[in-house]
């Protein structure tokens, strides 16, 4: 019997493996182009949630600069905020930083939704950047956020820690914040002249002359309002407060209670918002400068005594420097920190600026004041003195008293992110003409960039 099954032959076989491998390699390499562009659509829009993410939490914590809570009979818990907002500029380079502090209240609500009660803290929070690179994403910033709790069940927190740093934006080019109208100076006091310089450009700006009979003033501090305070000696006794505005050049005094509280070189402002007076009797006196009233006579702790002393300065991040008439350079908290000159100088008087900024000066004719950082530990530039129209003589007589309140009530906030993949050909970006900060971006690579911008109300200022 004939066998007249079909089948295919070895030819066709060997054709349809051939035609399905083609077909096959086709929708696989369709796939491939699929599966990347998804990646690259997913990357990109991440990258544009990200960053409308973070600019609405910024957003939030900027409006919140300067809020003081007030309980029902309108007291302030924690007393005023005299630095409400920081912005430390980097320069021409990224990132800029924004320190700020608020109070943050809980309530809690009874069952008719009425608050019974309110915890409150005040809050410090930071927001920075540190250089970050890995093998496969390349070089890049990330940005932090690190909270410190100074007033805690009422009181304010004697010596407050800050918390851990918490990774708020990976992939950052760039973040700069501009509050044009405000000031970030320093003041030098020289007896009866005030010197004044911009601590950004690091040049002199101009001198008040105070007049006269007021001579030999002590330490400076510097309140909310914008306001310089100084201790005078006049003839032997330290009985005057001067009271200056920086802007206006007026001058004002006030004077002692008394020969029997004489007041003695040093004074600052504390957290509170209070002006701290030595005293004669080892006392302190505690001032509300908006009323010109003693509030309070004490007894200094440590950390009275250290925004006290024109050779002690400890900075918002809880760095404590003290400088040694007999030993050259500046000693720093418990990390022995050791910060020297290549000139070996002997400094009078320390001051703590924005951040980790520290400056120091001799007291000396003429001697320039030099500028640190306490994180790098090293000294990053130098304030000229004598030049740009100053006296060549001038000099920082006593404490050098640093303030970066920004008086404006809105802040321009520009944030760069880039997408964590490149794609496609490299290409050049440029940082659009019209945002703001000092940092001129330009890159030529195969990422993807965006960049985010915000004009935000500071509601307390």
């Amino acid at each position: 019997m004939r066998n007249n099954k079909k089948a295919f032959t070895l030819v066709e076989m060997l054709v349809a493996l051939a035609v399905s491998a083609v077909i096959i390699s086709a929708t696989y390499a369709s796939y491939q182009l699929v599966q990347q562009q998804y990646k690259k659509n997913a990357d990109i829009t991440e990258l544009h949630s990200s960053g409308r993410a973070i600019m609405q939490l910024l957003e939030r914590e900027i409006r919140m600069a300067g809020y003081e809570f007030r309980d029902k009979n309108g007291l302030m818990t924690y007393g005023a905020i005299t630095s409400p907002i920081i912005i430390t500029d980097s320069g021409n380079k990224c990132c800029d930083e924004v320190t700020i502090i608020y109070d943050e209240v809980e309530d809690t609500l009874n069952a008719q939704g009425f608050v019974t009660s309110s915890t409150v803290e005040r809050i410090k929070t930071r927001f920075f950047t540190r250089a970050h690179s890995s093998s496969n994403k390349g070089k890049r910033f990330r940005l932090y956020r690190q909270e410190t709790v100074l007033g805690r069940n009422n009181a304010m927190v004697s010596n407050p820690s800050p918390g851990g740093a918490q990774i708020m934006a990976d992939y950052v080019e760039d973040f700069q914040l501009n509050n044009t109208s405000g000031f970030a100076n320093l003041y030098g006091i020289e007896k009866n002249l005030l010197h004044i310089y911009d601590t950004i450009s690091l040049k002199f700006l101009r001198t008040i002359n105070l007049g006269s009979p007021r001579a030999h003033p002590g330490s400076i501090a510097i309140g909310s309002n914008g306001l310089v305070y100084s201790a005078v000696n006049n003839g032997g006794t330290w009985n005057q407060i001067m009271i200056i505005n920086p802007e206006t050049g007026s001058v004002t005094s006030m004077a002692s209670p008394g020969a029997a509280n004489t007041w003695q070189p040093g004074v600052g402002m504390g957290p509170d918002g209070y002006l701290y007076i030595n005293t004669n009797s080892s006392k302190v006196d505690v001032y509300d400068m908006k009323t010109k009233a003693l509030i309070r006579t004490i007894t200094p702790n440590q950390q009275v005594k250290d925004f006290l002393d024109v050779m002690v300065s400890t900075s918002s991040n809880g760095v404590r420097c003290q400088a040694r008439a007999t030993d050259p350079g500046i000693f720093c908290s418990s990390k022995a920190i050791f910060l020297t000159s290549s000139k070996n100088t002997k400094y009078k008087t320390i001051q703590f600026g924005s951040g980790d900024i520290l400056y120091a000066a001799s007291g000396a004719n003429g001697a320039d004041i030099d500028v640190y950082n306490t994180t790098s530990k090293k000294l990053v530039g130098t304030i000229n003195v004598g030049s740009n129209g100053q006296a060549a003589s001038s000099r920082s007589y006593g404490l050098v008293a640093a303030s970066s309140i920004k008086t404006l009530s809105t802040v321009n906030l520009t944030l760069g992110l880039r997408s964590k993949n490149p794609y496609g050909k490299a290409r050049k970006y440029k940082k659009k003409t019209y945002l703001d900060g000092n940092f001129n971006f330009d890159v030529t690579d195969s990422f993807k960039h965006d960049t985010f911008s915000s004009t935000i109300s500071v509601r307390n200022l």
